[in-house]
Order: structure tokens, then C-alpha cells, then sequence
């Protein structure tokens, strides 16, 4: 009875110490990272900083100074010596949808990132217009900010006037486009519309293309929208280049309906545009097999299954572009 009563004891006093313990060294560690950030000792705030995450990604904390890191260091580099910094913060946000920030850290990253998306889309625009449209709308879609500049480069992906609420039913010039207007959102859909399968044949005509954040050129490099809005493109659709406002533009598919062409959007196991970090499409179905044609980060353009391996473990919906018939028809 007392060796039980010992044991608990014991038990309860390494555990109440062990927290005595863990909770100032996670403060001095905080502390320690803002003082450094302060003293705009940059890389070592992202040495330290990526220590921490190796040792758990959810730790917010990190993710905010690491960010904060890359966004100051660069904002202070000369010329285009930034660029570098300022797409590592990008590329770092996106590929964690899933950190959830203090309000007060998501207050200080908002303005640190449109500066640098406006930086970024400046450095681009001329030379890759994808990859300048690419920043804006970054920032429109994860701060719900539409920035004056983003509409600049809205521009050249939609008309500069349409109707407000377009016919879907298409125009009878052959090769016209009827444009849908979703909320901000404007797309546009070919009069003849091709079948889930030719998109999925072109889309094959790519396969082994490397992966490059803003990426819109066959052969060379795709991100995952990118791969998608180009296989689109080649048939007359105009789609913006963000995986979120894809998703958001198109509406839910059961699986059992599921066609070659529609999209399948990783983050949820249900309708959430707004949790979505990567999207593909359904290449081919064979009852319960689902195979998926995608742009991944280590593979490039590549063909999956979704229910095997790697992708098995993910949460993931699918959609269809509001506006068109079943893609396999």
C-alpha cells in the first residue's frame, strides 16, 4: 500500500516538475526569438526556428518567426537580393495550411507579406506574369485581401466587363467562351466544351514536368494549379492560377460519379475550399481504385493512386467547375 502510494507520489511530482520545468524553457525560447528578431539577427532566428519544428511543426510559434525572419531579411536586401527569402516565406506558408496562428501574429505577418508579394509581382511581371499573378492573389486568398494590385493583373484573366449573372447555356460563335462570375471570382468555360478524357490525354502529353512554385510552362515547370489551369487553358478555359479559388469555383463530387478531368482537392474530407493546399485530377476509376494525374513537389508531373501508398492517408474531396457538364461526357 505505502510502495503504491510511494510510486504515485512520485509519479506526481516528476510530472508537476517536469512541467515547472518545460513551460519557462518554452517561454525563454520565445523570448529568446523575439530579442533576436529584434536585433535583426536573421539567420539565426531561422536556424533556431527550424530546430524547433523539427521537433514538432505544430509549434505556431516557430512557423511565425521563421516567416518573420524570411520576410524582414528579405524586405532589407538590396536590389533583388530578397527575391530568394521572399519566396521561401511564401513557399513555407503554403505547404503548413494547416498552422493556426495568434491573431496577433496573423496581424503582423498580413502587412509583411503584401509588401513582399507587391516586391515579388514587380520582379515578375514582364518576365513570368504567372508567377507575378501568382503572389497577388496569394495574399488575396490566404489574408482575404484583393489588393488594388491583384486586380491589375486580374485583368488578363478576365473580361473587363461582363454580365452579372452570365448564361451558362453556350454562345453559338464556334470557339467563343461564356465567362461565370462566382462572388470577386470571374472564369471563363469554351462554348464546346471538351470530355474529362482529352483533358486527361493532354494533360499525359506533360507527364515528367518538374515542379517550380508558380509554375504555368509545359516541359519546364508546373506548381499543382499551374499543371491544372494549363491542361485547362489548351481548351479554351481561362482559370485563375490558386488552388483554393479553383476549388472554390467548382462544386462537391461524390466519388462514385467522379470523372477523368475533375479535381481533386487535398485538406478536407468535405467542401472546404479554404483548407485546400494541393490539387490534381482524376486521371482514370476502376470501381474503387482512383487514379490521379498531379504536379507534386518531389515527382513533378506524376499519375497516383489515391488509395494506396502515400495518398491513402490524406483528406481529400472532389469538385467539378461550376458551369460544365460532367467532365467525363
Amino acid at each position: 500500500m505505502m510502495k503504491g502510494l510511494s510510486k504515485s507520489l512520485l509519479f506526481f511530482f516528476l510530472t508537476t516538475t517536469g512541467w515547472l520545468l518545460i513551460v519557462p524553457v518554452q517561454a525563454q525560447s520565445d523570448i529568446r526569438l523575439e530579442k533576436l528578431l529584434r536585433k535583426k539577427k536573421f539567420e539565426k532566428v531561422i536556424n533556431f526556428s527550424e530546430k524547433r519544428l523539427q521537433k514538432g511543426e505544430d509549434d505556431s510559434i516557430a512557423h511565425y518567426y521563421l516567416l518573420a525572419a524570411l520576410l524582414d531579411k528579405g524586405s532589407r536586401a538590396r536590389g533583388t537580393a530578397g527575391v530568394p527569402d521572399f519566396e521561401n516565406a511564401f513557399r513555407h506558408y503554403d505547404q503548413h495550411p494547416n498552422v493556426h496562428f495568434s491573431a496577433s501574429h496573423e496581424r503582423l505577418l498580413k502587412p509583411k507579406f503584401r509588401a513582399a508579394a507587391v516586391q515579388l509581382s514587380r520582379h515578375y511581371k514582364g518576365r513570368q506574369d504567372s508567377l507575378a499573378h501568382y503572389y497577388v492573389s496569394f495574399i488575396a486568398t490566404h489574408f482575404h485581401d484583393t489588393l488594388a494590385l491583384y486586380r491589375e493583373y486580374a485583368q488578363k484573366y478576365r473580361p473587363p466587363a461582363a454580365p452579372a449573372s452570365p448564361p451558362v447555356t453556350a454562345p453559338s460563335t464556334p470557339g467563343s467562351k461564356v465567362w461565370i462570375e462566382t462572388g470577386k471570382w470571374k472564369y471563363a468555360i469554351p462554348s464546346e466544351q471538351p470530355t474529362g478524357m482529352s483533358i486527361i490525354k493532354k494533360s499525359e502529353e506533360v507527364l515528367g514536368t518538374p515542379w517550380k512554385m508558380g509554375g504555368l510552362e509545359p516541359h519546364k515547370a508546373f506548381d499543382c494549379s499551374g499543371f491544372v489551369i494549363w491542361c485547362y487553358q489548351q481548351f479554351g478555359y481561362e482559370l485563375p492560377h490558386n488552388t483554393r479559388l479553383l476549388a472554390s469555383i467548382s462544386e462537391p463530387v461524390a466519388l462514385p460519379d467522379a470523372q477523368p478531368g475533375d479535381w481533386v482537392c487535398f485538406g478536407s474530407r468535405e467542401y472546404q475550399p479554404s483548407k485546400v493546399y494541393h490539387i490534381g485530377m482524376v486521371h482514370s476509376r476502376e470501381g474503387d481504385l482512383v487514379r490521379m494525374i498531379h504536379c507534386g513537389t518531389s515527382t513533378g508531373v506524376t499519375v497516383a493512386e489515391l488509395n494506396r501508398g502515400y495518398w491513402s492517408d490524406l483528406d481529400y474531396f472532389i469538385v467539378r467547375l461550376k458551369g460544365t457538364r460532367p467532365a467525363g461526357d
